[in-house]
């Protein structure tokens, strides 16, 4: 999928970029080639960095030391109440209570 985000935006760049020319020019459909193009642009930029973020977060998220499931933030409320993985049940932190 990252392929594809860099591809379309490979492509749409020139499509921006003519848009700036024709919007210097004041041709008459200048701004819709550069909303159109800006547009795609930051799309596959947002897709590009959701990509990184999610793989940075398989990647340094902590792991269950019983199972090695990785604790997200759709099950870090429950982690954290309880202590005990989701998926086995076992001890995933310690919580002390002071």
């Amino acid at each position: 999928m990252l392929i594809y985000s860099i591809a379309v935006f490979l492509i749409t760049l020139p499509l921006f970029m003519y848009g700036v020319y024709l919007t210097r020019n004041h041709a008459p459909f200048g701004t819709v080639f550069l909303i159109i193009g800006a547009a795609m642009a930051f799309w596959c930029c947002g897709l590009w960095f959701l990509f990184r973020v999610n793989r940075d977060i398989k990647k340094f998220a902590p792991k269950c030391p019983s199972c090695g499931s990785i604790a997200t933030w759709i099950n870090r409320s429950q982690i954290l109440e309880t202590g005990l993985c989701p998926k086995c049940q076992a001890e995933f932190v310690s919580i002390t209570n002071k």
